[in-house]
Formats: C-alpha cells, sequence, structure tokens
C-alpha cells in the first residue's frame, strides 16, 4: 500500500495485522520540533565542544573524554532532558498505528523518553510499559516500549555512549545483542530515524549478523546514497524511500510524519467505511493512480471486503486489472493446498458472475493458464456450472465440463461428476454425456486385507508362548461408490428416452468396462505412483508384446482347427454371415420385385395378342364367307384338328 507517497511493504503490513511487528526508532525522530534534539554525531560534538566529530567515530570520542575524567553521562542527560523539548507528531502516529496500548513494540535507542510521553497522550489513562537498558525484557515475547541504549531521565549513567559502554552493550556482557538476536528472529522489523554510517548501526550489525532474522526494511530519504542503499543491503534489510522537502527548513522529513499519519488512520478505519470507499471505486473503470490501485489490492485480501467488491463490480476491465494484480494467481495451476478464504470468495465469483456474463474473458485467462486449474477452484467452478445448469442452460456447458475433465477424475467427487451428468442434454452435449458415463462406470480395484486363523507359536527358547497373526492383502473389483443414485437418475432422464441414439455408443462403452473388470479379475495389476507411471507403462507394453509373440508361436500346436472355432464363434464372423444373409435378402426382395412388374406386363400382352389374333379370325372368316370357300386358301392355324379313329377290334 501507499501512504503519502510512500510505499509501505506487505510484509510489513501484514506483521502488523499479525502482531508480529516491531517499530526500531532512532536519533531521527526526535530531531524535528518540538523534540528539538540532536543525533548522535551532535551530541557528542556538543558534550565534547568539538566543531566537527568524524562520522562513525563519536563512541570513541567520548570514550576518551571519559577516560579523561568527564562524566559524559551527566552531560549528555543535561543536554537531553529539559523542559524546552516534547515529543513530536512522529512519535504519536507510531504508537498508533499499533491501535492499543497492549499491542505497541517500539524499540529505540534514543537516550529521550518522548515515546513514553507521547504514550500518556494517546492512550490516556491506558499505560504502555517502558524497558530501561541494561534490564531488558525478552527479546522474542514482551510488549511495551524498549529504551536499548538507556534513559536520560531514568538512568544517565546507564546510557550507552562511550566505545566501552558499547563494547559492554554488544560484545562482552552482550545484554543488548542477545536481545536483538531474539528480536530479530522472531518479529519483523521497521527501522526509522537511521542512517547507515550511524555507529548504533554499526553496532546493530553485529547482533543482525549472528541472527536467523524475519524481513526488516528501513524507511529512508530520497536523497540517498548509493553507497548507503549497498550498506543496507549488506544488513539485508530493504529500503523504501520517503520525499524529501528542501523548501521546508523546519522539518524537510515531514513526509515520513505523514506517512505514519496515514497509515495510523488507516489502521483506524472500520470495515464499513473499506467497505463503502472500496465500492464506489468498484462501479467505476479500474483506477489509474497508484495508491488507489494499491488500496484495493489490500482490500482484496479481506474475505468481506472481497465480497463486497466483487458484488459491486460490473465492467469487464476489473477482471484484466486483478488478472494483472495477481488476483487470480491461487486458482491456476497444479497447487494441491487449499485456498485462502479470500481467494475462495474471488473464485466463486469467477465461476458465477464472469462465467456467465464474460465467458470469453475467463476462457482466455485458462488458456494462458495452460488450462491448468487449482484443486480448489475445479471444485468450485464444478459445483457453480451444475447448480446453474438447472435454472438456465448453459450453451458453453460442454465447454466448461470438458475443461474439468482435463483436471482428472479425481479432480471432483464422484457425486459432482453424476449431478453434471444428469445436466447434460441430448444430443447437444452427447460427447460429455458420454464421456461422463464412462467415468463413473469404470471398475476400480479395492484392496482389503485377509487374516489367517491365528495360532499359538513358540519363541526360540521353546518357554513362552507368544500369539501371532499373519496378514494377506487380497484385492477385488468394485464400481465407483457414491454416485449410483445419480447414475440411476442420469440414465432415467438423460440416456433410456435417447438409446435409438446412443445405442452403439453405450454398447461399446459397457463392453469396454466389463472387458476391463474381466482383465483386472485375472490379475496382472501393476500399482504405481505418477512418477513411475511412463516407466511401469513401458515396461507393461514391452510384456504384452512378449505374450503376444508367444501366443503365436504356440499357434500351430493346437491345430488351425481351434483357431477356426474361435473365429467361427466371434462377433466377426458373426457380422460377415449378417452382411452376407443381408445382401442375399435384398437381391431376393428385387428379384420378387422384378418378377411381379413382368407378370404383369406378360399379362398385358397376353390380352393385347388375345384380342389380336382374335380380331385377325373374324376378319378371315369374314373375307372367306364373301369370297367363297374355293377363293381363299385355308389357314392350318384357323382349323379343327381331324378326329383321330380308332379301328373297332
Amino acid at each position: 500500500m501507499i501512504f503519502a507517497g510512500v510505499r509501505l511493504p506487505d510484509q510489513i503490513r501484514i506483521a502488523l495485522e499479525e502482531g508480529r511487528l516491531v517499530i526500531f526508532a532512532g536519533a531521527g525522530v526526535s530531531v524535528p520540533p518540538p523534540s528539538n534534539l540532536p543525533l548522535f554525531n551532535g551530541l557528542a560534538r556538543q558534550i565534547s565542544g568539538e566543531a566537527a566529530v568524524p562520522a562513525g567515530k563519536e563512541d570513541q570520542v567520548l570514550g576518551k573524554m571519559a577516560r579523561n575524567g568527564t562524566d559524559v553521562h551527566s552531560v549528555a542527560a543535561r543536554i537531553l532532558y529539559h523542559p524546552k523539548t516534547a515529543p513530536t507528531e512522529l512519535h504519536r502516529q507510531a504508537l498508533r498505528i499499533f491501535g492499543s496500548n497492549e499491542k505497541v513494540r517500539i524499540v529505540t535507542t534514543n537516550f529521550d523518553d518522548h515515546f513514553s510521553a507521547a504514550a500518556h497522550v494517546v492512550f490516556r489513562k491506558h499505560a504502555v510499559k517502558g524497558f530501561y537498558a541494561p534490564a531488558l525484557p525478552l527479546g522474542d515475547d514482551f510488549h511495551g516500549i524498549v529504551y536499548l541504549h538507556g534513559s536520560a531521565r531514568e538512568n544517565p549513567q546507564a546510557l550507552v555512549l562511550t566505545d566501552k559502554n558499547f563494547g559492554a552493550a554488544y560484545l562482552t556482557r552482550g545484554w543488548a545483542r542477545d536481545f536483538l538476536i531474539s528480536l530479530f528472529s522472531e518479529y519483523t522489523v521497521l527501522f526509522v530515524g537511521y542512517s547507515h554510517n550511524d555507529v548504533t548501526t554499526t553496532y546493530l550489525a553485529r547482533g543482525l549478523n549472528q541472527a536467523k532474522v524475519k524481513p526488516r526494511w528501513t524507511l529512508a530519504s530520497s536523497d540517498l546514497q548509493a553507497e548507503a542503499e549497498e550498506q543496507w543491503g549488506h544488513l539485508e534489510i530493504g529500503v523504501e524511500q520517503y520525499p524529501i522537502d528542501g523548501a521546508d527548513k523546519e522539518n524537510p522529513h515531514h513526509a515520513l510524519t505523514d506517512f505514519f499519519t496515514e497509515w495510523a488512520k488507516h489502521t483506524r478505519e472500520s470495515l464499513i467505511h473499506r467497505s463503502r470507499r472500496m465500492r464506489g471505486i468498484a462501479v467505476g473503470l479500474p483506477p489509474e493512480s497508484e495508491s488507489v490501485s494499491e488500496y484495493l489490492d489490500y482490500c482484496l485480501r479481506h474475505p468481506r471486503l472481497a465480497q463486497d467488491f466483487c458484488s459491486a463490480v460490473r465492467h469487464p476491465a476489473w477482471i484484466g486489472w486483478m488478472n494483472a494484480k495477481g488476483s487470480f494467481k491461487a486458482l491456476f495451476g497444479e497447487s494441491e493446498m487449499g485456498l485462502k478464504e479470500y481467494d475462495l470468495v474471488i473464485g466463486k465469483w469467477l465461476s458465477t458472475f464472469v462465467r456467465k456474463r464474460h465467458p470469453e474473458l475467463l476462457l482466455e485467462m485458462i488458456r494462458e493458464q495452460r488450462q491448468r486449474l487449482s484443486r480448489a477452484f475445479t471444485q468450485i467452478l464444478g459445483h457453480a456450472i451444475w447448480a446453474e445448469q438447472s435454472k438456465v442452460p448453459d450453451p458453453l456447458f460442454s465447454t466448461w465440463v470438458s475443461l474439468l475433465l482435463m483436471q482428472g477424475e479425481r479432480a471432483l467427487p464422484q457425486e459432482i461428476w453424476a449431478y453434471l451428468l444428469q445436466k447434460c442434454r441430448i444430443p447437444e452435449d452427447t460427447g460429455v454425456a458420454l464421456r461422463l458415463f464412462e467415468l463413473l462406470t469404470t471398475p476400480q480395484v479395492h484392496f482389503r486385507r485377509r487374516f489367517d486363523i491365528s495360532e499359538i507359536v513358540e519363541n526360540v527358547t521353546g518357554k513362552t508362548p507368544k500369539r501371532t497373526s499373519s496378514k494377506l492383502v487380497d484385492y477385488e473389483i468394485v464400481w465407483p461408490e457414491g454416485s449410483k443414485h445419480s447414475l440411476d437418475e442420469a440414465w432415467k432422464n438423460v440416456f433410456k428416452d435417447k438409446l435409438a441414439l446412443l445405442a452403439d455408443a453405450l454398447a461399446l462403452l459397457a463392453t469396454k468396462q466389463l472387458t476391463l473388470a474381466h482383465m483386472l479379475l485375472r490379475g496382472g495389476i501393476w500399482v504405481c505412483n505418477c512418477t513411475c507411471m511412463l516407466a511401469v507403462a513401458t515396461a507393461l507394453r514391452q510384456g504384452l508384446i512378449g505374450a503376444a509373440c508367444a501366443r503365436l508361436a504356440e499357434t500351430g500346436k493346437q491345430g488351425k482347427m481351434e483357431e477356426l472355432y474361435q473365429y467361427l464363434c466371434s462377433t466377426e464372423f458373426r457380422q460377415h454371415i449378417e452382411g452376407t444373409v443381408e445382401s442375399f435378402v435384398a437381391l431376393q426382395q428385387d428379384l420378387g420385385k422384378e418378377r411381379r412388374v413382368m407378370e404383369k406386363i406378360w399379362a398385358a400382352r397376353e390380352k393385347q395378342i388375345g384380342r389380336a389374333v382374335r380380331h385377325t379370325a373374324l376378319l378371315y372368316g369374314s373375307m372367306h364367307g364373301i369370297a367363297g370357300g374355293s377363293a381363299l386358301p385355308e389357314l392350318e392355324l384357323l382349323q379343327l384338328d381331324q378326329p383321330t379313329t380308332t379301328p373297332c377290334a
């Protein structure tokens, strides 16, 4: 998130929300008015009276003065503790980000007690406990304000000022070092008011290098040099810069105060206020402002706010914006881990609103992710497709189900697969319906443990008998459990009325499943994990090829009769005979048809010929009567046959 133009690292924000953040404050916090206290180098100059003290050598200069008899601790106390100095707004806002006095965790190397004074103003009657060196709490378990180098008000002589004091705190006695090691290993730390070349930073580095640390960040001014940034990097401390206002002579670092002010305001902001603000943004187009984008990105990590945001969004441009921000990252890939609560909210929004209103955008995102969905998002999408299909049929139903099938048969429970099968429409969804039917009827191997009868056996000494039991592992072939009722309903509602269309495909699937079950029952089951699957499949293929070759070699020993008998009993032979008979029947039908047609023609011609013969005979008879019997020759065909006489015996 961005406050007053300064980016707040997500690690720092999350650490504060989870109660694991420590603010580590340096002398720069107490420089602006009304505090007006010097940095450590300025303090060394005032104590020594020198015009200049080499940076990083302040402890040595003060140590030399102490060895020469100067009470540097009392002098420092008089400079730091006086009525004209008071806490700054930065002190108060740094306390406010914690929300309550019980959550405050601040460590400071400053000698003033301005944080304690500011805590009385911020939390009023609720006091914040203070700890003063060398009596420090456990670094990995504390609440309150820790004055790591002592307090000028509490005990000036315990201030860590000289090289001897620093050596005792970080090296010989090591109470500051031990505290820091525990602190950095347990809490996320944000440094404020430090420079890379402070003598304090040098000693802190010795504690940092010995600790297995959590993330650490520092807020540095925008005039940070490359050398300084490299030094922070050497300490494995991230840097976030804030702008310097050169026109403000009194406090050019006021951007730091503004940053903490807005951050504290954000931490006090109610959920209702955030929801209202976010809805106002969501009804329009995605923002161009980086600070608003960061704010929305933060809000989307809260389940309630994510729900409100998704409910308010209407423009499809937000889908691309969220994708660019990585809001959908957890929904894709092959992760088996569960989703966070706000990811579940976004996943439901994608599977309902986006899938129905902008399916092309969702399909494009899935394509970019190589069509791999996380296990949790697959289940969300599958449930949404099934539930919505009950209300309004989705024209892309087959596409979505095909996508779910690509995730593997174990991506969804058997019940959801069965429910999806019930929602299929024939013929629109014939392909996925048959694929779901195949998935739900695939036989499975179920291992079971079988115990034999326990028996008494004697041990080696033959004195004390003991009871043992031999355990045997067996298996059986079962059909997928949990979907029988839904499968029955699917058969009645999807397949039964469409058997004329699906009979061949269903018969083929049934044959395949029964054949698979038969093969499993006959043995030869190889069980392996996914990493060995390719090697096992290769070995299995080689074994099958070898078995086939062996069977070919044995063919001649049994004779051709067995092969012929198997062929005569096979489906192939039956199909050939059926095809031949069907051909003959067709020929017979054609021949009968031709016969009936020809008989019709013959009958017609027979009548025609009969009429022609009759009329010819009549014509000839008439002419014979007119002309006389001897005028025309007699026609043999028009004469009666002479009767045959049989002589009497």
